[in-house]
């Protein structure tokens, strides 16, 4: 997160050539040197955003609690359940589960089958913008193999430890308690009777050889950006806390289903990332919302997906998503395949619209990163 901010720093200052296209407010950071060359003090610039950003955020912050109850990430003792009954429009799922509170649904592309990588790339990665492709996931290899009489006859597997986490909700900053100890031929044996949830790597080889790369993502400029596979398995009943990742990600179900809520990043601010301790991770406790706290929670549109076995959805990198397995899955298990996505430089994009050619397209940046890159956008245009 840093270095990207350092990026966009970097970005903005050379974007501008004189003082009188900087704005008044920045001037302080500009000061002149020997034959009437400028230096710009990159800390100052960087701070002063910081401060300036933050007087905008005044109306997105969380509402002080009527009394010391509140539910978040890190804690829920929240008693406030009269307002509902009070007040229902106003509090409607207030002390529920996210989604509940009347948020506005939209729809998501649906395609039958695997897009081809140039067309996948031209009309979902470079516009920054989902799709549930029905069915594409039977095009990786053998992952149609991975029952669990598969995993425990094969001998390879007798000796890899994944990572195995014994609590399958997620309501805090990090993940776990862990156990780094168990073989997953032992898992195999245990996960549909203890509470455990195998989210790891995809790096042995006697695993890796069984996933070929989808068609959508069969192209060289994505294979340069490829980051990593992630295998999901459990016995279902999980619940992720409220994030975004900052990579381009297909979720690909091999065995049951999940439910994924998606938020584009444009509407950030209304998951109060910047009152948080972390990047990338909202404060709302995503089982029981605080309505009297974060109270922006309910107008968020938001895009409901349900994938099934055999299905892939493009999970774009910065949209927020908070994803679910159903407990009536006795077998859940899905792979994130992961890289480093881009845009295509000088391309318009209708909410952000596009820095001059030679730039790098800013879309879908969330809280400060796109504050800071909307202003990167109008200045540029009197350059």
């Amino acid at each position: 997160a840093g270095s990207r901010r350092m990026r966009f720093a970097t970005t903005f200052i050379l974007l501008f050539s004189s003082l009188s296209l900087v704005d008044p407010r920045f001037q302080e950071c500009i000061t002149e040197r020997m034959h009437n060359s400028l230096v710009r003090n990159m800390t100052c610039f960087i701070e002063l955003h910081a401060n300036t950003y933050k007087e905008s955020l005044k109306d997105f912050a969380p509402k002080k609690p009527e009394d010391d109850s509140v539910c978040n990430v890190h804690m829920c003792n929240a008693t406030s359940h009269h307002l509902k009954q009070e007040n229902p429009i106003q509090y409607k799922g207030h002390l529920e589960f996210f989604g509940q509170q009347g948020q506005q649904r939209t729809e998501i592309d649906t395609i039958e089958g695997c897009l081809e990588g140039p067309e996948f790339l031209r009309k979902y990665v470079y516009k920054h913008k989902p799709v549930l492709m029905k069915g594409c996931a039977n095009a990786i290899s053998a992952t149609n193999l991975w029952s669990d009489e598969y995993f425990l006859s094969r001998k390879d597997m007798r000796e890899w430890m994944p990572i195995v986490e014994t609590q399958k909700t997620i309501h805090r900053n990090d993940r776990g308690p862990h156990i780094f100890n168990m073989t997953f031929q032992e898992f195999i044996s245990r996960y549909t009777t203890d509470p455990f949830y195998v989210i790891n790597g995809v790096s042995p080889d006697f695993l890796r050889k069984d996933v070929n790369l989808p068609p959508p993502l069969r192209c060289s400029r994505t294979l340069k950006q490829m980051d990593d596979v992630h295998l999901w398995f459990s016995s279902g009943g999980t619940e992720s806390s409220q994030h975004f990742d900052t990579h381009d990600n297909l979720l690909t179900m091999i065995s049951g289903s999940k439910q994924v809520l998606l938020t584009d990043p444009i509407h950030s601010l209304g998951l109060y990332m910047d009152y948080h301790d972390k990047y990338g991770l909202s404060p709302i406790n995503v089982r029981h919302i605080d309505l009297s706290v974060y109270p922006k929670v309910q107008s968020l549109p938001i895009i409901e997906v349900n994938i099934t076995k055999g299905d892939m959805l493009y999970i774009p990198t910065h949209w927020w998503h908070q994803v679910n397995s159903f407990k009536n899955d006795t077998r859940n298990i899905a792979l994130s395949i992961g890289w480093n996505g881009f845009f295509r430089v000088g391309e318009v994009d209708e909410r952000f619209g596009y820095l001059k050619e030679g730039l790098p397209v800013i879309r879908g940046i969330p809280n400060s990163d796109a504050i800071f890159g909307l202003e990167l956008i109008e200045w540029s245009k009197s350059i």
